[in-house]
């Protein structure tokens, strides 16, 4: 059998980042498998001082958010965002431990603490007034960064707008929710949503998914 009548793909298709190509095997070789490494443990770190900028009454999740003066800033300030399209993006830093918690992610007294650092905008993503949607590039985009530029950083999760006031009932959507659990499965990488009111204030927002697979609306700290 020839290689295009055994490769149903173009003869380019192996150039796109993420693709490879492996010969198929003749009936007497080897078997081989991919097996899935797990990831590190997350350090063990103790907590930072930080004023609680929002509350949550009610909160019984595992974690704990930190967003730098800056990062803050820039999030309700200085980021420049559509006011007729969903915009969104990356958020880069540090992920740690509580200390004493146990190091298996998936144990219910697993305890985690994140650093904000870097708001990283998307590129190539299609928003509308009532969606967004990151594409291949885009998440291509970010991981190449965190190859390149932010070595020592984590992807703790990602940041989109919605175009209206912000209300209990009106929270992450079920396209992001699914966009959530798609890309972002690690319980201590979270969505933050910013609603853009109609007084162009911004409130922010952040979610965590938790072991049993529902997102709670989480507090965060300013750490200067």
């Amino acid at each position: 059998m020839t290689h295009t009548q055994s490769y149903p793909f173009p003869e380019d298709a192996c150039k796109i980042e993420g693709m490879f190509y492996i010969t198929p095997k003749k009936n007497s070789a080897r078997k081989f498998s991919f097996k899935k490494i797990p990831l590190p443990a997350l350090p063990e770190h103790h907590l930072l001082e930080g004023k609680r900028i929002r509350e949550v009454p009610d909160y019984c999740g595992n974690g704990r958010i930190y967003l730098n003066t800056g990062v803050y800033k820039k999030l309700t300030q200085e980021l420049e965002l559509s006011v007729h399209v969903e915009n969104g993006g990356y958020l880069l830093g540090n992920a740690y431990r509580f200390p004493g918690s146990p190091e298996n992610e998936n144990d219910p007294d697993f305890k985690w603490w994140i650093s904000i650092d870097y708001i990283i905008p998307a590129q190539s993503f299609y928003g509308t007034p009532g969606m967004l949607l990151f594409t291949g590039d885009s998440w291509s985009h970010i991981h190449r960064l965190l190859d390149r530029k932010y070595k020592d950083l984590k992807l703790l999760g990602w940041y989109h707008t919605h175009l209206f006031d912000a209300t209990p009932e009106m929270g992450l959507s079920s396209m992001d929710l699914d966009l959530h659990r798609r890309f972002l499965p690690l319980p201590w990488q979270i969505a933050l949503l910013i609603n853009i009111q109609q007084n162009n204030d911004r409130i922010i927002r952040c979610f965590q998914k938790s072991l049993q697979n529902v997102f709670l609306e989480m507090p965060y700290y300013d750490l200067d």
